[in-house]
């Protein structure tokens, strides 16, 4: 749990980073000459969206898979074992594998 949150954390920080870089809007000195800088712009601005969007989507996940792993799965472990009883261990978890595929 520790290592998938820094390596969310620091891959948000990348993102971050890059999204400086896509809020700049005068052509690099690298590419005057062999883009137009309406075109860049337009890159720039799409960069961005696409950003932003990821960090909503990145981080929806992030928090799903996290309720999932500490509330989502014990309560589908907890459902199986009231539903089967706590002898029948082997029809408990098929049950909580079959839950699970509908979560």
């Amino acid at each position: 749990v520790c290592y998938s949150t820094a390596l969310h954390v620091f891959e948000e920080y990348l993102e971050v980073r890059q999204l400086r870089k896509n809020r700049e809007t005068e052509v690099p000195t690298e590419l005057v000459g062999t883009v137009e800088p309406q075109k860049f712009l337009d890159s720039q601005l799409y960069q961005k969206d696409k950003r932003l969007f990821g960090f909503v989507r990145d981080t929806i996940s992030f928090i799903f898979d996290k309720l999932q792993l500490f509330i989502i799965t014990p309560a589908a472990w907890a459902f199986a074992i009231r539903v089967c009883g706590p002898e029948h261990e082997y029809k408990a978890t098929l049950l909580w594998l079959f839950v699970l595929q509908w979560v």
